[in-house]
Order: C-alpha cells, then structure tokens, then sequence
C-alpha cells in the first residue's frame, strides 16, 4: 500500500500519524478525533480496502479453528486438520493475489470530509 499524504506527499509508512480532536470535542481523551499528518498537518481518513475484510474474516476463522483444537473441543481427526489446512492455503493465496491486484497501488489514506 502506498502511505502517502493525499495533500503533501510525505510519506507516512513508519511515521506516527498523530490526532485531533473535532471542532467542539474536548482537547484530552475526546469522544471523536480524525488523524492528521505530522508534516502538513491535513485531516485524513482511513481508506480501507474491501478485500482486508474479506481476509479478516477467513483469519478469524482460522483463529476459531485453532482455538477448538487447543480448547480440545473436538477430537483432531483427517477432516478437520484438511479443513484448517484448506483455509490458511486459501488465505495465502489470496493474500498473494489481492497483494499484486489491489494493495500494491492502493493509496491508504484520503482526505477527511466532515459528516
């Protein structure tokens, strides 16, 4: 993913993104707040892709998978190492696609517009 400002250019990868509160929020620990850019100082909102969920969804499953096989809630048997084993390759695969098709160009943040 690209991590630049959408106003200055700077680029934000390792950077700390700082925050601020909105207009009428107080100043220490406000309700709601929108990230800024450390160098220009530019209102920026997250801009996320509809694949991170779709891979959010398949890790939290495969988190419920591993946590039923060391709960012990179940008896590991061919299946359901071959379902764990389908998931996580599936996971890999996509992770490798959507990496080279969408999030290798894809711009993180975007200018903040007010609700």
């Amino acid at each position: 993913m690209k991590h630049d400002c959408p106003y200055c250019g700077a680029a934000l990868g390792w950077r700390l993104v700082t925050s601020k509160p909105l207009p009428g929020e107080r100043k220490i620990l406000p309700q709601r707040a929108v990230p800024v850019c450390p160098a220009c100082k530019g209102a920026l909102a997250t801009n996320i892709h509809w694949s991170e969920g779709v891979l959010g969804c398949a890790a939290a499953l495969l988190a419920f998978l591993v946590q039923q096989l060391l709960s012990r809630a179940v008896q590991p048997g061919a299946g359901f190492f071959a379902l764990t084993g389908a998931v996580v390759t599936t996971m890999v695969a996509l992770m490798v696609f959507f990496h080279f098709h969408y999030w290798r160009h894809w711009q993180r943040y975007k200018p903040y517009v007010s609700p």
